[in-house]
């Protein structure tokens, strides 16, 4: 078996072990990278990853059906971590997989290969902008007294903000400053209140789905937070078909919280965070 980067010209070989999604990602994100398993000339099985800072994120692996149980799909995750291994930079590796009964294949594998699970689950929401505006919350009228897209916020009051919710007790951490030119503007919105920002929930955009990628409030805010997620999904079901999907990862106790009163209709996925910590390979062999 030997292992080739599945680059623009071997990505149609490898299409059928593709969803359509991580197709589109490789096609337009530099930073996702596809490493294939080929037996002759015939693809037999695809990984691929997200390079994020200093790690990397397994977004898939798949197995061509007539391949499965002969061990490819184990050899390209020790492909990865040999891989990772000799950037300097990469220090941890690590997936998100679903509990499920009986347990995920994948968890199995990677918990097999040393990768351990996280103490947390990370709870996953999902729905359509269809069913959202099928709840009760949605048809208020909850007013938008001090609410602005992120986008028209002064950096100042941004950079302010993120320095506030940085080191906060159970917040989680903040990019400094928010980087509001990444987000949707009439989706990402902050709560305004006596001069400060007093909370934020932040939107992206890609392939037909909106995530929500950041919501956290100073104590302050009070009903803020609500009134936040009001706006942008009425902005959503504006602007958007109603097929439109959106995702929600609630990682916090609170957020949890916040997505099961918002949010009715979302499924919510439990999901494993697994982690593998790389040893650093030299010439004389591995650094552990």
């Amino acid at each position: 078996m030997e292992f080739v980067t599945v680059n623009f010209e071997l990505q149609q070989a490898f299409s059928p072990l593709l969803s359509e999604e991580i197709a589109q990602d490789l096609a337009s994100d530099p930073d996702v990278i596809a490493l294939g398993a080929v037996e002759g000339k015939r693809p037999c099985g695809v990984l691929v990853f997200a390079l994020e800072e200093t790690q990397l994120r397994l977004l898939w692996l798949c197995t061509a059906e007539e391949m499965r149980g002969r061990g490819v799909a184990r050899a390209l995750v020790r492909q990865l971590v040999k891989c990772a291994a000799r950037d300097p930079e990469a220090g941890r590796l690590f997936a998100d997989v679903p509990d499920s009964s009986p347990l995920d294949p994948v968890f199995l594998l990677l918990f097999s290969e040393g990768w351990i699970p996280s103490a947390f689950r990370l709870s996953a929401y999902t729905c359509t902008l269809a069913q959202l505006a099928e709840q009760e919350f949605w048809r208020k009228n909850m007013g938008e007294a001090g609410v602005t897209p992120v986008s028209q916020l002064p950096k100042v009051m941004l950079k302010e903000y993120s320095a506030l919710l940085d080191g906060g007790e159970g917040g989680a951490p903040v990019q400094l400053p928010l980087r509001a030119e990444e987000y949707e503007p009439d989706v990402s919105l902050g709560y305004v209140s006596e001069g400060k920002l007093q909370a934020c929930v932040l939107f992206t955009y890609q392939d037909g789905q909106l995530v929500l990628s950041y919501a956290q409030a100073q104590p302050s805010a009070k009903s803020g937070i609500a009134k936040l997620f009001y706006a942008a999904g009425k902005r959503a079901l504006a602007k958007y078909p109603p097929e439109t999907r959106l995702s929600f990862a609630a990682v916090t106790p609170a957020a949890r919280q916040l997505a099961e009163k918002l949010l009715p209709v979302c499924g919510a996925q439990s999901m494993y965070r697994m982690s593998l910590w790389l040893p650093k390979l030299t010439e004389g062999g591995t650094n552990l």
